[in-house]
């Protein structure tokens, strides 16, 4: 499937749910994917492979989001961190 149809599934997505999980193995596009949305949606891209970003995403997570306004896209490899 193309980035583009992609991207179009899930601005559908987005209409009806305030949340969508982009997953996938490695190197498949999904930051690529985020990356356009960002710019098509203007959505704000916060990355939690950002060592800052994570520290105040795990210790603080109500400010963290507090400080990054909506709409957003939260992005990591949210399993090599959590564990």
């Amino acid at each position: 499937m193309t980035f583009e149809k992609n991207t179009y599934k899930i601005t559908d997505y987005l209409k009806n749910w305030p949340v969508v999980l982009i997953t996938g193995a490695r190197q498949v596009g999904k930051t690529t994917i985020c990356n356009i949305l960002e710019k098509e949606l203007d959505y704000n891209y916060i990355s939690l492979d950002n060592t800052r970003n994570r520290f105040d995403a795990l210790n603080d997570p109500d400010g963290f989001l507090e400080t990054h306004p909506w709409p957003l896209i939260i992005l990591g490899a949210i399993c090599a961190w959590l564990i």
